[in-house]
C-alpha cells in the first residue's frame, strides 16, 4: 500500500475472486477520518474494468500516482504507469517507456521524497530474478520523460528476487524484500 504525505489517505491492491475465479485486481483508497479507515473505493485508471492494475505508488506531492498494469500500450508483460489527479479523478494513464518498461515484469514502483523511483524488474540486465533499480529523470534533456536506470547492485540484488523496497521518509533507511533464502529471523 501506499499512503499520502498526511497518513489519511491509503491506496492498495485489491483482488476479489469471484465465484472461485480471479478476475484480476484493482487499485483501492480509502480515507482515514475520527482514527477509522473509510470505505474502499476502487481508484478508476482505466474505461476497460477488465484491465488489471496494482502495485500504487503515490508520488509526494499527491499529484501522480504510480503503478503497475498488463494494459495495452505497454512494453509487454507488467509495466509501470502513471496518472496524474485532476480535482478528483486520475487521468493521462500512460507507461513510463523504454527507459524503465521491457517486455518482461516491472513492478513495485516507489517514489522517494527526492523523486526517485525505485522498482523492480527481471527484463533490465541484472543479477537474476528480480533487481531492484532506480531511476532519475535526466535533467540534462528537455525531454523529462528519459530516466538514467541504476542497477542497484549487491547487497540489495542477488540471485533470487529482489524487490519492494520502501524508505523511512527522506532517509536511505529502509527494507525491501527478497526470496534469497538467507532471512536473519
Amino acid at each position: 500500500c501506499s499512503f499520502s504525505r498526511d497518513g489519511r489517505t491509503m491506496f492498495f491492491t485489491y483482488s476479489k475472486p469471484i465465484n472461485g475465479q480471479d478476475m484480476g485486481a484493482k487499485i483501492y483508497k480509502s480515507e482515514r477520518a475520527s482514527g477509522e479507515w473509510g470505505e474502499a473505493q476502487e481508484v478508476k485508471l482505466f474505461a476497460d474494468s477488465s484491465i488489471t492494475v496494482g502495485h500504487p505508488a503515490l508520488c509526494p506531492s499527491g499529484d501522480t500516482l504510480y503503478f503497475v498494469s498488463d494494459a495495452p500500450g505497454g512494453e509487454g508483460g507488467k509495466d509501470i504507469w502513471m496518472a496524474e489527479l485532476e480535482e478528483t479523478e486520475w487521468v493521462n494513464a500512460q507507461p513510463l517507456g523504454k527507459g524503465i518498461n521491457t517486455s518482461a515484469d516491472e513492478m513495485y514502483p516507489y517514489i522517494h521524497e527526492d523523486g526517485t523511483l525505485y522498482f523492480a524488474s527481471n527484463g533490465h540486465p541484472g543479477y537474476g530474478g528480480l533487481d531492484i533499480f532506480k531511476a532519475e529523470r535526466d535533467s540534462t534533456r528537455k525531454d523529462t520523460t528519459i530516466w538514467v536506470l541504476y542497477n542497484m547492485g549487491a547487497p540489495f540484488n542477488g540471485i533470487g528476487d529482489d524487490f519492494a523496497i520502501t524508505f523511512a521518509g527522506n532517509t536511505q533507511d529502509g527494507f525491501f524484500s527478497s526470496n534469497r533464502g538467507d532471512k536473519k529471523g
